[in-house]
């Protein structure tokens, strides 16, 4: 994965007012587990479980766009 595609992520979550901490606090996980879910999940083909799955989503709800694309 692209740390560009990262940031991009990022960036579109920091320009509505929304850090990572945030969604973390949203789903009740770390902060550490957005950036993994993040960087493991962005842009790829997959199904993630669990927590990962609801960070992503949390993420896609605020940004208005897919993080990753399901099979």
């Amino acid at each position: 994965m692209s740390e560009s595609i990262f940031w991009s992520v990022k960036a579109s979550l920091y320009e509505i007012g929304i850090t990572y901490s945030d969604i973390a606090e949203e789903v009740g996980v770390a902060p550490r587990t957005v950036t993994y879910a993040v960087k493991k999940w962005e842009g790829v083909c997959g199904n993630p479980k669990g927590k990962t799955r609801q960070v992503l989503k949390a993420i896609e709800r605020h940004i208005g766009r897919s993080v990753y694309q399901e099979r």
